[in-house]
């Protein structure tokens, strides 16, 4: 009799184990259908330049295409972007109802810094350490990348349109950042092999550059690589520093400061670096090279063919925002999937072309290279207006 008490005691221990293995894992196989019907959060995404500036909205149209390419983001069509415009928030306007479930273009988390005050600022840096609003945070400018890291965020980092990330302290080393939790596209001798194009076009021996007289002024126009070129070539650098600063100044001011700087310039040098610098208004650049009308100085914008349409001689420019707009798509793609901004390549050179002005050639009593225009993808005839 004990032995069969003991075995039926067994037999209902075995049950009892056999019932608990059941009812744990029916309620973990509700726990994980219930996981995997639950709405996953979108991938958010916030937005910081340091004013609204077409080399900016024109980098985040090339990763937006990019990404509408890798099927993340509606086709591209009516939203309303032209080339050439400085506005950015258009583009994300238009991502609000156009981006895959799984990424949120946060309206909310879009910055221009020229606009902000410095209470409202100070406030930004705030929520981005404190709240942690989103997930990425995609940069735009010198100026702003500087501004962030003045934040202690985890959220992930994308920096584009910089001069120099590497030179401004925004990274610790050009192929990779060295910080985790950022990423910075690079193309170190950018400006340098601009300037040695100019040099070989436009034999110069004293070159003139304008700048804000700041550590974000000089970081702006890749200034090391400036006086590494003259250094190296045996040219006289003419330098006008400007004590300005747009928020106390007022634009107005600011710009007036600016053209007096080139004003400074016309007698003393046979070649013109216009660099990024100043704010310039754009239907203002005529201005800024009054000077140099009828004196044989060639000048060479340092940011792209919207100068030269208004005035500058020439300048060496990105064929389009798509080759910098892919590869950046990519890299977004790769940290929204858990890889680390840090851990990826961030060297990327693009493909360069020419874009001269034959009307500013001819103002300034220049005569152009027929071989060079020859080699030339935008030829603009007259200035302020269509090729």
């Amino acid at each position: 009799m004990e032995k069969i008490a003991s075995h039926k005691n067994q037999i209902q221990w075995a049950l009892r184990f056999v019932t608990g293995f059941l009812v744990a894992a029916l309620c973990l196989f509700f726990v994980t259908l219930d996981s995997a019907f639950a709405e996953k959060e979108p991938y958010r995404v916030a937005y910081i330049q340091g004013d609204p500036y077409v080399n900016y909205a024109g980098n985040l149209s090339g990763l937006i295409t990019g990404l509408s390419n890798l099927g993340m983001v509606d086709e591209i069509k009516d939203w309303g972007f032209i080339e050439g415009s400085d506005d950015a928030r258009l583009i994300w306007a238009w991502l609000k109802k156009h981006s895959s479930e799984d990424i949120e273009f946060d309206q909310e988390e879009f910055y221009s810094l020229i606009t902000m005050t410095d209470e409202e600022k100070t406030e930004l840096l705030r929520h981005l350490t404190e709240d942690q609003p989103v997930d990425l945070i995609l940069v735009m400018g010198t100026a702003a990348a500087k501004f962030v890291q003045q934040a202690e965020t985890q959220c992930d980092i994308m920096v584009m349109s910089v001069t120099n990330a590497y030179q401004a302290g925004i990274v610790e080393d050009i192929d990779y950042s060295g910080i985790e939790n950022i990423w910075a596209h690079m193309s170190p001798n950018r400006y340098y092999n601009q300037l040695n194009v100019f040099q070989t076009i436009f034999p110069f021996q004293a070159l003139g550059i304008v700048y804000e007289d700041s550590e974000t002024g000089r970081n702006e126009i890749s200034y090391i690589d400036i006086r590494k070129f003259a250094a190296d070539k045996g040219i006289a650098l003419v330098e006008v520093a400007v004590n300005a600063d747009q928020k106390e100044d007022g634009a107005d001011r600011y710009e007036e400061k600016m053209m007096q700087a080139y004003q400074q310039l016309a007698s003393q040098v046979d070649a013109v670096y216009m660099t990024n610098s100043g704010f310039r208004t754009t239907n203002r650049i005529p201005e800024y090279l009054e000077p140099f009308r009828g004196k044989g100085v060639p000048v060479f914008s340092q940011t792209g063919k919207n100068d030269v349409k208004y005035g500058a001689t020439m300048t060496i420019y990105r064929y389009s925002f798509q080759e910098i707009g892919d590869f950046c798509a990519d890299r977004f793609l790769r940290i929204k999937d858990g890889e680390s901004p840090g851990s990826l390549d961030q060297r990327f050179d693009e493909s360069q072309t020419i874009c001269f002005n034959l009307a500013a050639a001819e103002e300034a009593g220049i005569q152009l290279p027929f071989k060079v225009l020859l080699s030339s993808d935008t030829i603009y005839t007259k200035i302020g207006g269509d090729q």
